[in-house]
């Protein structure tokens, strides 16, 4: 398919349609320029995961989460629930608990403070405070938990 020229036509919706002549032809084919953002929307939701991945540190909350992705908090949301299954925040959740689980799995030794500072918590009160609230017990008897049943979780 050659393209000849390009143009543009005003929809009613404020939306612009598209439109493509091929050559040595008179089909028109309109593409709404709204789907090409929805496609646009998609991918940066499906490159959520990989953004809370590499900035696990800085990201405590979904705002700050949905600030790095560029989204206002509550499309964000969402989006994500659409497209996952589970709320942004469930996620966050249940990414960091990951997180807690394999530092502690891989690195029995480890302080708490090293921890907390690895998987974004501002110190280790906040840390004590997370594990008691998600876990319902202190990061020290969830420590004993995860080495007595050998179990590793992979991110």
């Amino acid at each position: 398919m050659v393209l000849k020229r390009p143009g543009a036509i005003p929809f009613e919706r404020g939306f612009l349609i598209w439109w493509l002549i091929e050559s040595n032809s008179t089909k028109i084919i309109p593409r709404c320029r709204k789907q090409g953002d929805v496609m646009k929307k998609k991918l940066r939701i499906n490159f959520a995961l990989e953004v809370l991945r590499s900035n696990i540190q800085s990201i405590r909350s979904v705002t700050d989460w949905s600030d790095m992705m560029g989204w206002d908090r509550a499309e964000f949301s969402r989006r994500y629930s659409k497209l996952h299954g589970e709320s942004a925040k469930a996620a966050l959740h249940r990414y960091k608990l990951k997180s807690i689980h394999k530092e502690l799995s891989e690195n029995p030794l480890a302080k708490y403070y090293v921890i907390a500072h690895n998987i974004g918590f501002r110190d280790e009160k906040a840390f004590y405070d997370y594990m008691r609230y998600h876990t319902t017990c202190s990061p020290t008897e969830y420590k004993k938990r995860v080495l007595s049943s050998g179990l590793i979780i992979k991110n």
